[in-house]
């Protein structure tokens, strides 16, 4: 104990604080490290006839800071701005995490890490030749995106969450 306060008087109070700055700095790197940055893992397959008799099918993953204007979308405008989805979206879309070739048959998956952290949701689009037209897009909650795998079944010009 006598060595401590030998120091001390050696470093003077001018070290102490040198050295609580140092320690308050480290914290703030810790736990800016510790911050999560949101991801997700998605899993595509499609089954035999997925896209009425056509061999390949379009899919679009984006990210979206809200889900208003993908909601209100109908299938024929969004292919019409297939594109360019951000002239539709507007400032909804942050980005246009991947567009893919899916085969019938075929399985792919994805993990898309470090979202921007303002994405809010996931919005997954068929460009089938012969939309069902209910059920060419998904829109996913962060909330569910985040905690768990998400799987997509393309099934007779649709996509089903499954």
């Amino acid at each position: 104990m006598k060595q401590f306060y030998k120091r001390r008087k050696k470093m003077g109070a001018k070290g102490f604080k040198i050295l609580g700055f140092v320690g308050l700095f480290m914290g703030l790197i810790f736990l800016a490290s510790c911050a999560k940055t949101p991801k997700v893992h998605l899993g595509f397959h499609c089954l035999d006839g997925c896209n009425n008799g056509r061999e390949v099918i379009e899919i679009g993953v984006y990210e979206l800071a809200d889900a208003e204007k993908i909601n209100k979308v109908t299938y024929d405008d969004f292919v019409n701005y297939q594109e360019d989805p951000a002239e539709y979206l507007g400032d909804d879309l942050l980005n246009i995490l991947n567009t893919f070739p899916l085969n019938e048959t075929e399985t792919k998956d994805f993990e898309f890490k470090d979202l921007d952290q303002r994405a809010q949701y996931i919005a997954i689009v068929g460009f089938f030749y012969q939309a069902d037209l209910t059920d060419w897009k998904i829109v996913i909650d962060r909330s569910k995106f985040e905690k768990n795998p998400v799987k997509i079944e393309i099934s007779e010009n649709k996509l089903i969450l499954k």
